[in-house]
C-alpha cells in the first residue's frame, strides 16, 4: 500500500523534530562535560597548590603551577598569540603549546589565557546586548595553625560556551553567567615548617 502525502509529511516531520530534540540533549551533554572538566582540573590544582605550597616553594613558582595544570579549561591562549611563533613552529600546535608550558612553569616564557585575567570580553560585533561578566581565576594559599597548608582555586563566572553559542544575548539563559563558580579547596600537612626557616 502507498502512503499518502500526508502521512510522508508527517514522518518527516517527526523525523526533524526527533533530530533536533536528540541535538538539544548532545548539546546539554556537551555542557555538562566541559563544565566537569573544568571541576576536575581545579580540584587538581588546588591539590597541586597546597603541596607546592607545602614543601616550601615559592609564591610565584605556586601560582605558577597552579595555573599550568589549569590550561585545559582556561578558553584561548592570549599571549603569546596562536599566529606567533619564534622557534618557527606553528604555535596552534600541541607541540609548540606544550613547550611553551615548560618554558612557562620554568620561567623562561610568559603565558595567558584568557579565563586567567578576565580577557574573554563578549564584544559588540558578536553580541548587542549581552552584560555578561568575564571570566578570573584566582588562587589562594595558607598556612593554617594546625600545621596544614589549604588551597583554594577558582574561576569567577566560568563561561557556558554552548549556551553562548546558541544564545549570545542571553535572551534564555539570562542568569546563567552571573553565578557560575568553579571551586576546589584542598589540605595537606605543611613539610617545608620542618626545614624552613621563617
Amino acid at each position: 500500500m502507498r502512503k499518502s502525502y500526508r502521512e510522508c509529511g508527517q514522518t518527516i516531520l517527526e523525523s526533524t523534530l526527533s533530530m533536533l530534540l536528540l541535538c538539544l540533549i548532545l548539546m546539554g551533554l556537551l555542557q555538562l562535560f566541559h563544565l566537569y572538566v573544568a571541576q576536575m582540573l581545579t580540584d587538581f590544582s588546588a591539590f597541586y597548590t597546597a603541596r607546592s605550597r607545602s614543601v616550601g616553594f615559592a609564591d610565584y613558582i605556586v601560582e605558577r603551577a597552579g595555573k599550568a595544570l589549569v590550561v585545559a579549561a582556561s578558553g584561548p591562549r592570549s599571549y603569546p598569540e596562536e599566529n606567533t611563533s619564534d622557534e618557527g613552529v606553528s604555535s596552534s600546535s600541541t607541540s609548540a603549546d606544550e613547550m611553551m608550558l615548560h618554558e612557562y612553569l620554568s620561567g623562561e616564557r610568559w603565558l595567558e589565557y584568557q579565563y586567567w585575567s578576565g580577557q574573554n570580553e563578549y564584544g559588540s560585533e558578536w553580541s548587542s546586548r549581552a552584560e555578561v561578566s568575564n571570566t578570573y581565576f584566582t588562587q589562594e594559599s595558607s598556612s593554617l595553625n594546625n600545621g596544614l597548608v589549604e588551597s583554594t582555586v577558582f574561576f569567577t563566572n566560568y563561561p557556558f560556551p554552548i549556551f553562548d553559542l546558541m544564545d549570545p544575548d542571553r535572551v534564555w539563559f539570562e542568569g546563567t553567567g552571573e553565578n557560575t563558580l568553579i571551586n576546589a579547596t584542598s589540605e595537606v600537612a605543611d613539610y617545608s615548617i620542618f626545614y624552613l626557616e621563617e
